[in-house]
């Protein structure tokens, strides 16, 4: 595994407050149950596998835990959980089933005497386990039931021994009420540390009990609980020395152990209690570092409150929360360390942006460790993805990532909630917060943005505001940037900081497809509009009291309405338009028609209709319309997943026709009659309406062997069908546009025959093109398809067959060889009602024999290359 393609383990956690980057949990906790009494124990638990979260990510401290997942979790604490799955095969209660998902920890925990049914014998499995059932249960579990029931038995004399140990602290109830999950949590984590008692021998003819230096955390589940300052990463050390292997972390400088999924490393110079588990193969991983918060004084400020500057020699850090505050005096401990950008430092520095983050890990008000974490902004322009080089928009040197060509580099891309971003998923306008050092780059990715006006500037604290909401302006941009009256999408660094402005989409909020409009009213009339969303929905609205059209803004409706009128008619067309918070439109941009200008078209501030043309191919490898003249090339234009697609049939006002689409919708080698909207520098289009679509088949598209046809009802109430295929060795399910689809040239298909098939914007089947009528499996042939027979396909006999190839004839002809290497394989038993197309291989494929075999098989050969073979029994 590449360097490059791996989040190296150190990543500080990010407070998105003015760019506050530190490392404040490096564990994982359900959000339930963080800042509660219970957070601790749940953390420890989860680490542990003994008690998770639901699938949502929740712990639910409130509910109620019931008698079997209380075996469940007692087993876990004996450390027994593997007896448990070998212990499910039979059932000791009338009222677990043997197929319970508990009954093996029922009766591990029964077999182990911690857990006893009622009095009629059963277990009562769902019911709540009550708070003096669970604390019996841990009582015999840590061995002190003896002196329980010298104490006075159940309950109490239990009750009184839990408290006498220290199981019950932060964990009281009542006794027969229900015990929750956060309270069975804090007994169980409480559990963990309990010395255990064992028997020791006989004395007097009677066992002899003694209270052993052994815990279930040590001596049942193989982890120790210990405490101590994390001083080394594999990032870096604070000693100076060399960053650890790969995946380690060091605590005191002396002891290090295996990072494992506990994120420790996100706790370089803090005091921590971690749990260390040692694997059967010897190793010691860390599961679990909690940031001691009696241990630790942590204060984070940003570089811009600082109120003295940062030297080398400084023994104190200055700073001002805020204007009217007062300044603020931080004293620095002998001997401190300094960590800039994630790695060891010699010395301080003074940062122009970023935060300083302090850490006094002894409580003695002097800081131990400094992390200094200052970035520079960069606003992608360009990505290559083959040289893993990003471009700067405002021209800074290009940011290399490339670890093959520096193996020593260290590269970790990550969100602001410290997720992964992988390299290819940059693009145009992200904005990087990157914190570099040697052989090192992190880089903090936003693609947050915010799209308005500026309509508020204010010089003494150098903010702007967008709509009413202000913003700091990023350290890659002046204030001088950012004039009153800008409208376009402003782009965020992680710390919400204004990084980029682009004014490209300035005009309208969204594309639509104007279908009609008029007034109405009574008494004081207004414009109503009725257009095609790009979101697919059909909207009819009331246009606003004063309406811009084409930069021009009308109060009056009829004036309004003339204006979009053209020879005296409304035409139907692509435009752009703006709703406002009421829902009705507050603006609408024809298009420029800049046709005539094409291929240099490209109008960056401009709504405009760069190209319209017929027949134009689509070549799925590039990604791009082709547009053709007298059989060749002349040019193309390119699709990409954010180029809108309305699929709008010419001059039509029925929305039935219309649909949204994207490039999905575009099939390999077809042809498209099209408008094209908003064309990029790089010839991609911003929109592109579709006005026809020419089903021309697929001939690279996989064969589909049908299994199943079923009549069902679309969402729209719609009689339609659903295919079940066999296609790519795979079933599946492909519904119909209509319930006419299935029939074609008279013929309708059936569960046997083999087709191809195309599908619209939605997934669905609008066309296929029949390859073999299973009703006639008789009748051998061979087709070509495509202008160069690109696509042959071969129906007949096998009369030879090697390692990786066959010999085929049709009709008697001479035989033909067939390769069998890289060929999807399926079997066609017509004889068959269910069950008839199934996957298989070559080797299943059997030479002709005579009349009463007859079995044949089909072929696929695209640009000389066998795709499939069909064995037709």
């Amino acid at each position: 595994m590449s360097k490059f393609s791996k989040i190296v383990s150190y990543v500080l956690a990010m407070i998105l407050a003015f760019g506050m980057f530190t490392p404040v949990m490096a564990y994982s906790v359900a959000d339930d149950v963080k800042g509660t009494a219970f957070e601790e124990a749940a953390a420890t638990l989860g680490a542990l596998d003994i008690m998770i979260g639901d699938d949502k990510g929740d712990f639910r401290p409130d509910d109620t835990v019931t008698r079997a997942e209380f075996a469940k979790i007692a087993v876990h604490l004996l450390g027994l959980s593997d007896v448990a799955e070998s212990s499910k095969e039979v059932s000791k209660y009338p009222d677990v089933s043997v197929d319970h998902w508990a009954n093996g920890y029922i009766n591990v925990a029964t077999a182990q005497g911690l857990i006893i049914g009622d009095d009629t014998g059963t277990f009562r499995p769902e019911d709540g386990i009550s708070y003096q059932e669970a604390n019996t249960i841990l009582i015999r579990l840590l061995g002190y039931e003896k002196l329980a029931i010298n104490k006075g038995g159940y309950p109490t004399g239990y009750l009184v021994q839990a408290n006498d140990i220290g199981l019950t602290k932060k964990a009281s109830a009542s006794g027969v009420k229900g015990c929750s999950r956060g309270i069975t949590a804090q007994l169980a984590f409480n559990a963990l540390t309990i010395n255990l008692m064992e028997a020791t021998g006989y004395t007097d003819g009677n066992l002899s009990y003694e209270v052993t230096e052994k815990t279930i955390l040590e001596n049942k589940l193989n982890v120790e609980k210990k405490t101590g300052i994390v001083t080394a990463t594999d990032v870096t050390s604070l000693s100076g020395g060399a960053a650890l292997d790969e995946g380690r972390v060091e605590f005191d400088s002396k002891d290090i152990f295996f990072t494992g999924v506990s994120k420790a490393d996100r706790l370089l110079g803090r005091f921590v209690t971690y749990y260390v588990k040692t694997e059967e193969n010897g190793d010691k991983t860390v599961i679990l570092a909690r940031a001691d918060e009696n241990k630790n004084t942590v204060i984070t400020i940003d570089v811009k409150d600082l109120t003295k500057e940062i030297t080398k020699d400084s023994t104190s850090i200055f700073y001002k929360e805020n204007e009217d505050a007062t300044e603020e005096e931080l004293l620095l401990g002998d001997g401190f360390k300094v960590v800039y950008n994630d790695k060891y430092a010699k010395e301080l520095s003074n940062p122009k942006t970023g935060t300083i983050t302090l850490i006094d890990s002894t409580r003695d008000n002097k800081y131990d460790t400094v992390f200094i974490n200052e970035y520079v902004t960069y606003v992608i322009d360009d990505v290559s993805t083959a040289g893993k080089k990003v471009y700067d928009k405002y021209e800074k040197p290009a940011l290399d990532f490339n670890t093959d060509k520096n193996k020593n580099l260290i590269v970790i891309l990550e969100d602001a909630k410290g997720s992964e971003v992988k390299f290819e998923d940059l693009k145009e306008w992200t904005v990087l917060s990157v914190y570099k050092n040697t052989d090192y780059i992190r880089a903090i990715v936003s693609t947050e943005s915010v799209t308005g006006k500026l309509d508020e500037r204010s010089e003494a604290d150098k903010t702007i505001g967008i709509d009413g909401k202000h913003f700091e302006i990023a350290d890659n941009r002046e204030f001088k940037d950012y004039t009153l009256g800008l409208e376009g999408t402003f782009y965020l660094d992680a710390q919400g900081k204004i990084a980029a402005y682009d004014a490209e989409v300035k005009k309208g909020s969204q594309y639509a497809y104007l279908v009609a409009a008029g007034t109405s009213g009574s008494i004081s009339s207004y414009l109503d509009i009725k257009y095609f969303a790009e979101d697919g929905s059909v909207v009819t609205a009331e246009a606003a009291s004063k309406i811009k059209i084409d930069g021009t803004t009308y109060s009056d409706a009829e004036e309004a309405y003339k204006a979009l009128l053209k020879d005296g008619k409304i035409v139907p067309q692509i435009v752009m338009l703006d709703v406002n918070a009421e829902g009705k439109v507050s603006t609408i941009d024809m298009a420029e028609d800049k046709t005539a200008s094409f291929p240099s078209s490209f109008e960056k501030d401009m709504f405009a209709l760069n190209f319209k043309g017929e027949d134009l191919v689509f070549k799925a490898s590039a990604g791009k319309l082709t547009i053709m003249k007298d059989g060749k090339a002349t040019g193309s234009i390119g699709i990409t997943e954010d180029t809108k697609v309305l699929i709008v049939p010419k001059d039509s006002t029925d929305t039935d026709e219309m649909e949204i689409g994207s490039i999905k919708t575009f099939t390999d080698e077809s042809k498209y009659n099209v408008e094209v909207f908003d064309l990029k520098e790089d010839m991609t289009a911003g929109l592109i309406r579709i006005t026809n679509i020419v089903n021309t088949g697929k001939l690279d598209s996989s064969l589909a062997v049908i299994e199943k046809i079923s009549l069902t009802k679309n969402e729209d109430d719609e009689q339609i069908h659903k295919l079940t295929v066999k296609i790519d060795g795979e079933s599946k399910v492909i519904s119909t546009e209509d319930d006419t689809i299935i029939t074609k040239d008279g013929k309708t298909l059936k569960s046997g025959d083999i087709i191809q098939f195309t599908t619209n914007a939605k997934g669905e089947m609008d066309g296929f093109t029949l390859l073999f009528d299973t009703d006639s499996k008789a009748t051998e042939f061979s087709k070509s398809y495509g202008d160069d027979n690109e696509m042959v396909i071969v129906y007949g006999k096998v009369v030879k067959k090697f390692s990786d190839s066959i010999n085929v004839t049709v009709n008697s002809a001479t035989a033909q060889n067939y390769s069998t290497t890289n060929a999807t394989v399926l079997k066609l038993d017509t004889a068959k009602t269910t069950n008839k197309v199934t996957v298989t291989d070559a080797g299943e494929i059997s030479k002709w024999e005579d009349e009463a075999n007859e079995e044949r098989v089909f072929i696929r050969i695209y640009k000389d290359e066998v795709k499939e073979i069909v064995i037709v029994k």
